[in-house]
């Protein structure tokens, strides 16, 4: 079972937010992206929802990206919160985010938290530079600069970090 990519997203900025070390738009995304990459190999089944787009700066998943582009990029601060709607307009609810009330397993969570530590050791830039130094986007790299490059697929990303087991940065 996948999890919905702004609830994982907003777990991975709350662990940044609590360790004081926070996570940047740009680097969220690419910690997202070996996160999905890491449960793809070792778990067999994807985290996200979601497929990444492969951007100039390596995989996005846009949702995640739309989200949090107010902060630029600047250190994500807060949480986004749960809109429900109500069935009338204007008539909705703010909920803040619980990881609790997500339906992430505990084992998930703990695999989560373990692989995070490892990848939020890396600077934006290093992690995006990783990213380009895969097959899976550098051979991408024109369509990529004119907007036509097709979405990751899980199935790829499996089949890459299968085979390149060094660049399973997140067990390092």
């Amino acid at each position: 079972m996948s999890y919905q990519s702004m609830d994982i997203a907003n777990f991975i900025v709350s662990l940044g937010i609590e360790s004081e070390d926070y996570l940047t738009n740009l680097k969220l995304q690419k910690v997202l992206y070996f996160l999905n990459a890491s449960f793809l190999v070792e778990k067999d089944k994807p985290l996200l929802d979601e497929s990444f787009s492969r951007w100039t700066y390596g995989p996005v998943i846009e949702s995640v990206y739309s989200e949090f582009k107010t902060y630029g990029s600047s250190p994500i601060t807060e949480t986004k919160p749960i809109i429900k709607t109500n069935g009338k307009p204007f008539d909705y609810d703010v909920i803040p985010f619980d990881v609790h009330k997500v339906g992430i397993s505990a084992d998930d969570l703990d695999a989560l938290q373990a692989n995070f530590a490892q990848l939020n050791q890396f600077d934006p830039f290093t992690l995006v530079n990783k990213t380009h130094e895969e097959s899976l986007w550098y051979e991408y790299e024109k369509a990529i600069t004119t907007y036509s490059a097709p979405r990751y697929n899980n199935d790829e990303i499996k089949e890459y970090f299968s085979k390149h087991t060094s660049e399973q940065i997140w067990k390092k």
